[in-house]
């Protein structure tokens, strides 16, 4: 008893793939316009991500110059 494997044609894959990645798409983009217009409520409740270095007290004489400066600047 052998099975038919049922093959999509590629026309119906497109007419599935194609609205469906349009509305990701669109929904990505509303959702970056919609987080930069409210970046001061959204940084309010989620948290701005600014970083605290804090050395532990019995590791403050240790050197924490890893790499040598060859510049003073970025240019």
């Amino acid at each position: 008893m052998e099975t038919k494997k049922l093959k999509m044609s590629n026309r119906k894959f497109r007419c599935i793939l194609i609205p469906v990645l349009s509305v990701i798409t669109l929904l990505a983009v509303i959702l970056n316009l919609a987080a930069s217009a409210l970046s001061s409520t959204l940084d309010t409740y989620v948290g701005k991500g600014e970083n605290y270095i804090s050395a532990p007290a019995d590791k403050k004489d240790w050197n924490a110059q890893y790499y040598d400066t060859f510049y003073t600047d970025g240019d």
